[in-house]
Formats: structure tokens, C-alpha cells, sequence
């Protein structure tokens, strides 16, 4: 078995140095993982935004027929139309 202290200092330095650049090259694979998810998750996100504005396009349609409906509504013979609706 050999003990930490048997080995010569270069050789110690030398190991925890590529252990060192091992980490490194781990921590920016990570990031850089974790970057393409955020990058995915954003472009989702902004997807579904869009799918969501999409009937909004038709809400001003929907509000000039129910404002159209109001005169109709009030040669019905009711005093307030709002409360007809």
C-alpha cells in the first residue's frame, strides 16, 4: 500500500494539479450543460407567449359584436342593457 507521504512532492503536486484541471474542465462542461437548458426552457416559454397572444388577435371582434348587440338589446324594451347581459 502506498502512503501519501511516501511519494515525492513533485509527484504530489503534479497529481493535484491534473485533479485541479479536471475540475475545471468539469465546472465549465456544467455551465455550459446548464446554459443549452436555461436556452431551452427560454425558447419554450417563449412559445407558449406566443401561442397565448394569438386569440387575443381575435378579442377586438368579439368586442365590436357584443357592442353591436347592445342596441339590440335596448330596442328589447330594457332600461339598462348591461344588466340584460
Amino acid at each position: 500500500m502506498v502512503r501519501l507521504s511516501d511519494i515525492r512532492i513533485g509527484t504530489k503536486l503534479s497529481m493535484m494539479s491534473g485533479l485541479g484541471v479536471l475540475l475545471v474542465v468539469a465546472m465549465i462542461v456544467v455551465g455550459m450543460r446548464g446554459n443549452a437548458e436555461v436556452k431551452s426552457a427560454t425558447d419554450t416559454a417563449m412559445l407558449e407567449q406566443t401561442l397565448t397572444r394569438r386569440p387575443s388577435h381575435y378579442r377586438p371582434e368579439t368586442f365590436q359584436l357584443s357592442v353591436a348587440a347592445v342596441p339590440a338589446l335596448a330596442d328589447s324594451g330594457t332600461a339598462n342593457p348591461r344588466a340584460a347581459s
